[in-house]
């Protein structure tokens, strides 16, 4: 008797459905999963070899060292931030790494202002060099000083060159120190960039020193006339200064004479005594009356002021009677001889 289809159908779909699921291995019961994997190819290409060697699932911060056949801690520089890698990542330009064994890209630190890094890997950040700066941290090159600025090495690095000071000005990027406007000049201006914003001291002032702001006056005594000078001059003999700041020199009064050099006082300039005059302006010393003559006033004016002595007799019974010592000195002086 023949047996029954219900049994057959049975054992038919039973030998289907067996032969549509796939036959699990121990080998791949035992695999785990591959997290994070690697972008691109790398990371399939890393699951499959791993899969086919069952090679040891390295954790983030390690990768399978294929010399040791053991996983090993990326070296300083270096980070990985996946389980499984085959290899570490390198720090990006502009940061560096000093951790052994970084498991991710955090540790990777940028570079300070004032340092750089050009290279991927770079285990310690450079210093930029003098005249230049970098605008921001995680840099990857250093930029020249721009005109009116520098960079000398001193002080806390920040996003800028240092600026010029007042009396000083940089014509050319990348340096290292501001030149000092020279003597006679001044320059009130920051950041300068050119030797034209040195300015020559005007009239009545001076400055002797170089990288000034400002120029100074010119003492009482002193004077000059031209500008972008030194030093002012001393006015001469026969002259004065009372105010600061001149740009010249008053002469003496005729009459009287001046023997002080840098005078700041009109009162230095003396009257004649008599026997003496002085019909010019700003002289040293006053005249001497002519043989046989004398003045007898003080501050004489002109020669005419010098009297023959037969004229003087007339006007004084005696010699003696001239109360004003150096009045009769003056004509004993003079006609004693005549």
């Amino acid at each position: 008797m023949p047996p029954p289809v219900h049994g057959q159908q049975q054992q038919s779909q039973q030998q289907q459905q067996e032969q549509q699921e796939p036959a699990s291995s121990p080998r791949t019961q035992l695999q785990q999963p591959f997290p994070n994997a690697l972008a691109g190819e790398e990371a399939a290409s890393s699951h499959t070899l791993q899969q086919e060697q069952q090679l040891p699932l390295c954790q983030p911060g390690s990768f399978y060292d294929a010399a040791a056949q053991a996983c090993s801690l990326c070296p300083v520089g270096q980070f990985t931030d996946i389980a499984g890698a085959l290899r570490c990542m390198p720090c990006p330009a502009g940061t560096f790494g000093n951790y052994t064994g970084a498991p991710a890209a955090f540790f990777c630190r940028a570079c300070s202002l004032g340092q750089y890094n050009d290279a991927t890997g770079g285990v310690a950040c450079k210093v930029c060099p003098l005249g230049t700066f970098t605008p921001s941290t995680r840099s990857t090159a250093c930029q020249a000083c721009g005109l009116g600025t520098y960079w000398d090495g001193f002080g806390e690095p920040t996003t800028a060159c240092k600026e010029c000071e007042e009396g000083h000005f940089s014509d050319h990027p990348g340096a290292t120190e501001c030149k000092a406007c020279p003597p006679g000049t001044f320059s009130s201006k920051q950041r300068a960039m050119s030797a034209s914003a040195c300015q020559p001291c005007p009239p009545g002032t001076h400055q002797e020193l170089p990288g000034s702001a400002e120029c100074k006056v010119c003492p009482a005594g002193r004077y000059m006339g031209t500008p972008g000078a030194r030093l002012c001059e001393e006015c001469p003999a026969g002259s004065y200064s009372s105010t600061p700041g001149s740009i010249a020199c008053r002469p003496c009064h005729r009459g009287t004479a001046s023997d002080v050099r840098g005078s700041s006082s009109p009162l230095l300039c003396l009257d004649c005594s008599p026997g003496y005059y002085q019909d010019e302006p700003g002289m040293p010393a006053c005249k001497v009356c002519p043989s046989g003559t004398v003045a007898l006033e003080y501050g004489s004016t002109g020669r005419l002021a010098c009297k023959h002595c037969t004229e003087l007799t007339s006007l004084q019974s005696s010699v003696q009677d001239i109360a004003d010592d150096r009045q009769r000195l003056a004509v004993q002086r003079a006609c004693s001889q005549a």
